[in-house]
C-alpha cells in the first residue's frame, strides 16, 4: 500500500511541475503577444487594454494581471513607453511638427502628447528636438 501511495505522490508531483511549467510558458507567450501587438499598432489611437483584449481573446483583467506579473509594468506604461521611444526617433530623424509626431505615434491630442512626452523625458518635444546635437547636412 505504501508503494502505491509513494508512486501516486511522485506522479502527482511530476504532473504539478509540468502544469506549472506550461502555465509559465503560456504567460510568457501572452506577454510576447501583447508586446508584438503594441509594437505593430502603437500608431493606432484605439490601442489600449480593450483593443488588446479583443484582439487576443482574453479578458482585460487577465491581460493586465499576466503582463504586470511577467514584466513589472502595466500594459498602459508599455504602450506609452513604446510611443515615446518612437516619437524620440521621429524627432531625431526628421523635421516634423509636434502635431504630426503626436499623430504618427497614436495621439489625437497634441497637448496630451506634449504632457506625456515631458513626463517621460523631462522635456517637451520641442525642447527635446532643440537639445539634440546638430547634424551635418
Amino acid at each position: 500500500m505504501e508503494e502505491i501511495q509513494t508512486f501516486f505522490m511522485q506522479v502527482f508531483a511530476r504532473v504539478s511541475e509540468e502544469l506549472g511549467r506550461k502555465k509559465q510558458t503560456h504567460k510568457s507567450d501572452v506577454c510576447s503577444q501583447v508586446v508584438e501587438l503594441v509594437d505593430s499598432h502603437y500608431q493606432d489611437e484605439r490601442l489600449g487594454l480593450e483593443y488588446l483584449a479583443e484582439k487576443m481573446y482574453f479578458s482585460v483583467s487577465y491581460l493586465v494581471k499576466v503582463f504586470k506579473a511577467e514584466t513589472g509594468m502595466s500594459i498602459k506604461e508599455y504602450i506609452t513607453q513604446r510611443r515615446i521611444e518612437v516619437a524620440k526617433q521621429i524627432l531625431r530623424d526628421g523635421d516634423f511638427r509636434v502635431s504630426a509626431v503626436a499623430k504618427r505615434v497614436g495621439y489625437t491630442n497634441s497637448r496630451s502628447f506634449i504632457n506625456i512626452f515631458k513626463k517621460y523625458t523631462g522635456l517637451t518635444p520641442g525642447e527635446y528636438k532643440t537639445a539634440l546635437p546638430k547634424r551635418d547636412s
